[in-house]
């Protein structure tokens, strides 16, 4: 139901717009994934071949979730630029390139197809994608603020190139944040959520320092260890800054520089095969 509404709420809105005669909009659909589009039949291709692909490279790093076809299928809306995207979400920022909604009327991502500077539109949309596919596969858990949102930058920078998507790579855009911006404190990360946070500045580290972090973390079996338990205690109640630096046996400014050690070192990636059926669904 919400999906026809929204879908004719994308219709009404550009046929008023400039420039509507001659945007037709398109739909495409497979055993996982519905997108709309305005932006011509190879985009629509393009996109649910990379969303296919990154679905592929998340279920092979999950095993457990390999099987699981229980989930509703994940709809996504591609837009022109960010006058569109405000249609439908007035409070976004000028810099937002897309959001994820869940709600009881419906699940839905939408996404600025235009590539910027940074960051990739599918990168946008595998983000947005890692949410979903994390609440669904894993609920029930009382993960930090910080671990939700970290968690979809870090699967949310897979590159998916013509033959392998490549998990775990570098994020251009948290890379040059991390690079250039001013680091917020770790308590402050590992305590706050993003919505505690008033300037643009602390809001953007809060995703580059947890894409860091997590990284960090994922990059060592020992380090995994330590994360899991943290998770654990952290879910059981304990407060969740000093349940994350007592497992790791550490403290802030010493995770500080440890972090920007850890970012000037090479980066190792798990390279995933495509299937090579991704489009045989496609209506």
């Amino acid at each position: 139901m919400w999906a026809r509404l929204f879908a004719a709420l994308v219709v009404a809105l550009m046929g008023g717009a400039p420039g509507a005669a001659q945007a037709a909009w398109l739909r495409g659909e497979t055993d996982k994934f519905v997108v709309y589009t305005d932006g011509g039949e190879r985009d629509l291709r393009e996109f649910i071949e990379q969303l296919g692909a990154f679905d592929h490279a998340l279920r092979v790093m999950h095993p457990s979730t390999k099987d699981n076809s229980k989930a509703a299928k994940f709809e996504v809306y591609l837009l022109r630029g960010g006058n569109q995207l405000r249609r439908f979400k007035p409070e976004a920022p000028d810099n937002m390139l897309g959001y994820y909604s869940a709600s009881p009327g419906g699940v839905y991502a939408v996404a600025i197809r235009r590539e910027g500077p940074l960051m990739k539109p599918e990168q946008v949309l595998f983000h947005e994608y890692t949410h979903r596919f994390m609440l669904e596969n894993f609920p029930g858990t009382a993960y930090p603020a910080w671990l939700i949102e970290a968690y979809a930058e870090y699967y949310g920078a897979t590159n998916v190139g013509d033959a392998f998507a490549d998990v775990g790579g570098g994020s251009a855009a948290r890379a040059s944040s991390l690079s250039l911006r001013t680091w917020i404190p770790m308590e402050t990360l590992l305590g706050k959520r993003v919505s505690d946070l008033t300037s643009n500045n602390d809001r953007e580290m809060f995703y580059a320092q947890g894409w860091l972090l997590l990284h960090y973390m994922m990059s060592d079996a020992t380090r995994r260890q330590q994360l899991d338990r943290a998770i654990r205690r952290i879910g059981a109640g304990e407060e969740p800054v000093q349940a994350f630096l007592s497992e790791v046996q550490t403290d802030g400014p010493t995770l500080s520089r440890t972090l920007k050690r850890y970012l000037q070192g090479k980066t190792n990636v798990l390279r995933v095969p495509k299937p090579a059926d991704l489009l045989k669904d496609l209506k």
